[in-house]
């Protein structure tokens, strides 16, 4: 007779490449002389009743353990059907059937879960007490298994649910999983791509490991298009390699593709994804040494195209864009974007069939590289840039005459001086005056503004060699100290950036604004944040997207994400002081205090990667460093 019985997610410090969820059998013979591999009267089962009976144990459970709303999944009891082919559907429909809609609350899934098949002798103290809470018993499976019945169960343990409905319907930001963490708050790119029912997929990436895309991806049966640089290297080696796949992209003069934008098609939705890393595995937390962000949004189809958006765009296209309906500024940012990156028009035309009204809150601003067109300038003007930048802050009510707070955590450095740092603070404060326009007294004030009001964060050298993959894990971490030492670089406004999750390195591209607190004009305005591909360098954040643009610029994409109204509308408080994560609203300018800065405010958004407070970089404590 089987006690019990549990299908469960993986220890969340699993290897690399583990998957989301672990079946495991726990069974108890009650029949007295009856131990494992026997059945009822003590007879071995056959290969057959072995293969339906481990089918039926692994989804069978009793009412003690039901996954309710909070998590919990209610498997039903599945009848014995005779081809292991229908067994085997049979157990993936309830699988998916049962998993709660959302597969990122992981504290619920825990607690229920158990570790693996394999890793049954081997569990911790905290694991046995957990199992122990549910009186669950751990004993051999009652049969021989069968080739085919491992290999089921495997695939049951690898098995990643997918969503046939919207799961992120008004977007979400989410870190990148890290192997050997425990999960919390946190993604998977198998979980983002949903490759099971993916229909197509367009993925852009500055880096790019094809064989690890293609174990997540499967282009014979998803459409795939990787927007690249044209001069790619690689890109006729892969398209060789990978017959089915399309590869699109801006002109090879157009500058570096740093982009990052995914746009995922299923049957019932689209899913648009901004992550900051690339699309290679160690960006994905599969090394478990560097951790991203990801922003994602899921968008219902229109029951009917409401108009044909015009690919070309024009004045018949604007004149669809509205502040309410499904085509939203956020939907033209996008659509233009596309449209210059020389993606498909078939891939427009499934972009126009998306629903975007959910959108209308959020920016979606980018760089667009080098040498347009005259429509594609006019086109860009209102997203790119700094200039875009100001632009979307102003259209969200978020701009602010008085002093604000930026935060920024980038991966990459470039040749800084304190008039972009300017710029970079004027554009977040929605103001359309860079520091190419700005001169005199009004120069001045607002350089003096962002020394004392913005810094950016920055792995220092010791925060580096401790990390977990140490200085051979933070290639894609840029800074020469030939720009570090130059006179004009802005070092006083640096400080280190070193991860809340214990050794792992940042490869965030991530802007936090939000009111002074003695800035009373400012107080009214809500925090937001900017997550993305751009960097703090020039050639990340043009100034202006108007003719003669400067020689050597990026393609990047990024949102503009304000907080809930509820989260910024609390009083005000001084900060203690500690990395005290559990408030909402406590805002501390730069100049009360100079060890520690507040990022409460930001708590309902994400999860503030950065721990805090952060000490300065310098002498004593240098940041990382390419070349030295």
């Amino acid at each position: 007779m089987v006690e019990v019985i549990d299908l469960v997610s993986s220890d969340s410090n699993g290897s690399e490449g583990e998957a989301m969820a672990n079946a495991k059998v726990h069974t108890e013979l009650h029949n007295p002389g009856a131990g494992s591999g026997t059945g009822q009267h003590g007879e071995c089962l056959s290969e057959d009743e072995g293969t339906r009976l481990a089918m039926k144990l692994s989804l069978e459970t009793d009412d003690s353990s039901p996954l309710d709303t909070q998590g919990h999944a209610n498997f039903q009891e599945v009848r014995i059907l005779d081809s292991e082919e229908e067994q085997i559907r049979q157990a993936i429909e309830l699988s998916l059937q049962s998993v709660h809609s959302n597969p990122l609350d992981r504290k619920e899934l825990a607690d229920c879960f158990a570790v693996g098949l394999k890793d049954h002798q081997t569990l911790t103290g905290d694991e046995n007490q957990n199992l122990a809470s549910r009186k669950r018993k751990l004993a051999p499976l009652p049969f021989q298994a069968s080739k085919k019945t491992k290999t089921t169960i495997e695939f049951l343990t690898n098995y990643i649910p997918s969503y046939q409905e919207p799961i992120f319907t008004t977007g979400a930001i989410k870190r990148t999983w890290a192997s050997g963490f425990p999960r919390e708050d946190d993604i998977k790119f198998e979980e983002v791509v949903q490759s099971s029912i993916l229909k197509t997929a367009v993925l852009s990436s500055c880096q790019w490991d094809d064989d690890w895309l293609f174990s997540k991806v499967d282009c014979k049966k998803t459409k795939v298009s990787l927007v690249m640089d044209e001069n790619e290297p690689r890109a006729p080696q892969m398209h060789q390699k990978h017959k089915y796949l399309a590869i699109c992209g801006p002109e090879s003069v157009s500058g570096i593709m740093h982009s990052k934008l995914m746009l995922l098609f299923y049957e019932h939705y689209a899913r648009l994804v901004v992550p900051t890393g690339n699309l290679v595995p160690y960006d994905w937390g599969e090394t478990g040494h560097m951790e991203n962000l990801v922003f994602l949004i899921d968008l219902p189809y229109l029951s009917e195209t409401v108009a044909k958006y015009p690919t070309t765009g024009g004045q018949a296209a604007r004149s669809m864009i509205t502040k309410e309906g499904p085509y939203t500024k956020f939907f033209d940012a996008v659509h233009v974007f596309c449209t210059l990156m020389n993606i498909k028009p078939p891939i427009l035309e499934q972009l126009c069939r998306c629903d975007f009204t959910a959108t209308k809150d959020l920016a979606f601003v980018f760089g667009a590289g080098r040498n347009l067109s005259d429509d594609h300038y006019r086109l860009a003007s209102p997203y790119a840039g700094l200039s875009g930048l100001a632009c979307q802050v102003t259209r969200l009510r978020l701009n602010c005459n008085g002093n604000i707070q930026v935060n920024m955590i980038a991966s990459s450095i470039g040749n800084l001086t304190y008039d972009f740092v300017t710029a970079l603070y004027s554009a977040c404060q929605g103001s359309q005056a860079t520091a190419l326009e700005l001169s005199g007294n009004s120069k001045k004030g607002s350089k003096d503004a962002a020394k004392t009001h913005m810094r950016i964060y920055f792995p220092s050298q010791h925060v580096v060699k401790a990390s977990l993959g140490g200085t051979k894990g933070a290639g894609t971490i840029f800074l020469l100290q030939e720009y570090w030492q130059k006179p004009r670089f802005p070092r006083d406004m640096f400080f280190e950036c070193n991860n809340v999750r214990e050794g792992l390195l940042l490869h965030d591209k991530i802007i936090f604004v939000q009111p002074s607190r003695r800035d009373n004009e400012a107080l009214s305005v809500r925090p937001w944040v900017y997550i993305g591909s751009a960097n703090c360098s020039e050639s990340a954040w043009v100034r202006t997207y108007e003719k003669p643009t400067p020689k050597s610029k990026n393609w990047e994409c990024g949102v503009i994400v304000p907080t809930p109204q509820e989260s910024s509308a609390s009083t005000p408080r001084l900060n203690t002081g500690q990395n005290d994560m559990t408030g909402l609203g406590l805002m501390a300018t730069l100049e009360e205090t100079t060890s520690s800065v507040n990022l409460n405010a930001f708590e309902s958004l994400l999860p503030v990667p950065m721990k805090l407070p952060a000490q300065k970089l310098s002498a004593g404590n240098e940041p990382w460093t390419v070349d030295k």
